[in-house]
């Protein structure tokens, strides 16, 4: 039998593509660059995919992804692709995305990390790669960490990540370097907040969403916060801290048959924006009680509910926010919703420059019922500089807002009137499936919109966005 050889292979080294050596003399020059010109360049990349890619652009830059301080693992197209196909997709992508960030942890050479984020659809049985993660950040002295483990689909059986403090807290080696954290979707008790709000000196801004396993956030010690936002946590019946640096407070409440949390900050001289907000209830006048002592020296107020008729907001003596220059109303409007319950607060800030109204998932404009338009009272905005409409379709809760701006602001020079839902202003690379067209598809509204546009003085600057 004849006997068969295999060919000699030749090194690819010995035949280059042009394409080669153009990618090589490009990977000379840079290397070239002096180094505190490279770092720059570096310093500029965001995240850690574009790390990644630029560490094939230079020899220098070949294994400085994994120094980069800066580790954001949320993948927006990945969880929107998840969503459209839960039960088939979610096993093996909730996997993969478990691998990535492990082999990430595991190779990272860097001593320290600014910022550390996961958002991805994990619960309690991944626990042990997700206390892995965060032994990992603390022990890099990590200064902005964020925990976002909501769901990408239905699952009622599915059990929240138990939080922890680090292994390492309370050591000598245990270094306090957290700036800010934020945790949506996970289980913390209470204790475990207060040990986070209490040993951490520099901590800044601190957010819980949809967390329903503490009834309480308190301190007694003033805190260094100077940002907090507390959002959809079912079971809080209480927050009360001592807060003399705070400059923002976010506070929405889930009170579906149940009523929202007392609200009491001491010292918290330094506070100048608040946003309230109640979408399980008509009724957000509870709010005000809290803002009585500080409403002198608020500059930016936003308020979040359900819009019914005209009495929603039963506030019978609403207190002056003197200092107010940006107030946003934030509504979900029902069929026969109008603004003129909202008037008393507008009134109430009589130096407003800004005023901006939010439209939530309104109804396509063919279920609106047609009424007639209300007059609403008469009241100078001497201030009044600007208004924003986003979600405007045509609505009469819309064009009695609008007439009455033009009636009664003198010097107003911008409107702005956006027909995108505020969600997809706010997500603007999540895809709905949901068009202008779609939500208002005899374009009503455009007709609505340039008849009022009419109106307004020549020198009032319009941007109109669909």
């Amino acid at each position: 039998m004849e006997e068969r050889t295999r060919p000699t292979l030749k090194p690819c080294e010995q035949k280059r593509s042009k394409a080669a050596e153009t990618v090589a003399h490009v990977d000379d020059r840079l290397s070239l660059l002096p180094d505190e010109i490279l770092l720059k360049i570096w310093s500029h990349l965001a995240t850690m995919k574009d790390a990644a890619r630029a560490s094939l652009a230079s020899r220098k830059w070949k294994h400085m992804w994994l120094v980069h301080p800066l580790l954001n693992f949320e993948d927006k197209n990945l969880l929107q692709r998840v969503r459209t196909n839960y039960k088939k997709l979610i096993d093996k992508e909730r996997s993969n995305f478990i691998n990535r960030v492990d082999y990430i942890v595991e190779h990272h050479l860097g001593t320290v990390i600014d910022e550390f984020r996961v958002a991805f659809d994990l619960d309690h049985e991944n626990h042990s790669h997700v206390d892995k993660w965060l032994d990992f950040a603390f022990a890099k002295q990590v200064k902005r960490l964020e925990l976002v483990l909501k769901r990408a689909g239905s699952n009622s059986k599915r059990k929240p990540y138990d939080m922890k403090m680090p292994c390492n807290f309370g050591t000598v080696n245990f270094k306090s370097t957290l700036t800010s954290l934020r945790l949506e979707s996970v289980n913390v008790t209470a204790e475990v907040i207060d040990s986070f709000l209490g040993s951490f000196p520099s901590l800044e801004v601190f957010s819980v969403r949809w967390i329903h396993s503490f009834t309480s956030i308190t301190a007694c010690s003033p805190l260094p916060l100077k940002h907090l936002e507390v959002c959809y946590c079912e079971c809080l019946k209480l927050i009360d801290l001592c807060v003399p640096h705070l400059l923002s407070f976010t506070y929405e409440g889930l009170t579906y048959g149940g009523w929202p949390a007392k609200l009491h900050f001491r010292n918290a001289s330094s506070l100048s924006a608040v946003s309230i907000g109640c979408f399980g209830s008509n009724c957000i006048a509870y709010a005000f009680d809290f803002l009585l002592i500080y409403c002198a020296q608020l500059q930016s107020v936003e308020v979040k509910c359900g819009l019914f008729k005209h009495t929603n907001l039963q506030i019978n003596h609403c207190p002056m926010f003197r200092n107010v220059k940006h107030l946003t109303l934030n509504v979900i409007p029902d069929e026969d919703a109008s603004i003129l319950g909202w008037t008393p607060l507008i009134k109430a800030c009589p130096v407003l420059e800004k005023l901006t109204l939010n439209l939530e998932t309104p109804p396509p404009l063919e279920c609106m019922p047609t009424r007639k338009m209300r007059k609403l009272d008469a009241h100078p905005l001497s201030c009044l500089k600007t208004l924003e409409i986003v979600g405007f379709l045509g609505y009469c809760v819309n064009r009695e807002l609008v007439m009455f701006v033009i009636e009664n602001a003198d010097i107003l020079d911008e409107m702005i009137v956006d027909a995108r839902s505020p969600y997809l202003r706010k997500n603007s690379n999540v895809h709905t499936g949901f068009s202008f067209e779609d939500r208002c598809p005899d374009l009503e509204s455009h007709k609505i919109a340039f008849d009022l546009l009419q109106m307004l003085s020549p020198s009032v600057k319009l941007t109109f966005i669909t």
